[in-house]
């Protein structure tokens, strides 16, 4: 039975784990496969290597056993190892992206209140306080600080809700100074995006839905 299959062309490999087999038989058989395909290159050949682990997720003793296995041959190059699941902690991490969390506290002068992904602000937000957030940020309260969005890298988020006291709407890595814009822009149905030429722009919110679809927002 085969508990491991090498696929290549040219200077590039593909290495599949077979996620039912044992797996010390499976790095017996990339052991044998890998060293065929070393005695049939020269020396000096650089050949990239990307393993697919299938259905199972390796702990991290497995993988450093996979990667010495791998380390024993010069000519091929480990680019990553990689699973069709993922973790406990990584899928949490996405799951708390998705969640909207609600903030009915005031934040003030000076403090910043992180929050992992999406949320609604109850309390006020006083000047000189930020409020920032992995996900999208919705405003129900008074909010006259900085409101960051989608932080550090996510530019699907939005800013929704009456902006006309806020000093910065920030989503990723753009910035927004409110004063620059007229104040007739800045109406209590607004929304803040990013566009697709990466720049923040103003929208009714009216078609915060066709503009950014939220359906990926379930409450918390």
């Amino acid at each position: 039975m085969k508990s491991a299959v090498l696929k290549g062309k040219g200077q590039s490999y593909y290495l599949e784990i077979i996620d039912e087999s044992e797996f010390s038989e499976a790095l017996r058989q990339v052991e044998n496969l890998l060293t065929e395909i070393q005695n049939q290159v020269k020396n000096d050949s650089v050949l990239s290597l990307t393993v697919d682990t299938q259905k199972r997720l390796l702990t991290d003793r497995q993988k450093n056993e996979l990667r010495d296995t791998i380390a024993q041959f010069s000519v091929f190059h480990l680019q990553q190892i990689t699973s069709q699941v993922v973790s406990k902690d990584r899928l949490q991490q996405i799951l708390s992206k998705k969640q909207l969390e609600f903030e009915p506290h005031l934040i003030r002068s000076g403090q910043i209140r992180e929050f992992s992904g999406n949320v609604l602000l109850l309390g006020d937000l006083h000047a000189g306080a930020q409020l920032r957030a992995g996900g999208s940020v919705f405003i129900m309260g008074k909010a006259e600080g900085i409101i960051h969005a989608g932080y550090p890298d996510d530019d699907k988020a939005v800013v929704v809700g009456n902006l006309a006291n806020v000093s910065q709407v920030r989503i990723s890595d753009l910035i927004q100074i409110i004063s620059d814009l007229p104040k007739k822009s800045l109406e209590a149905d607004s929304f803040f995006s990013v566009n697709d030429l990466h720049a923040l722009v103003i929208d009714s919110i009216e078609n915060l839905l066709e503009v950014k679809p939220q359906t990926e927002i379930v409450l918390n």
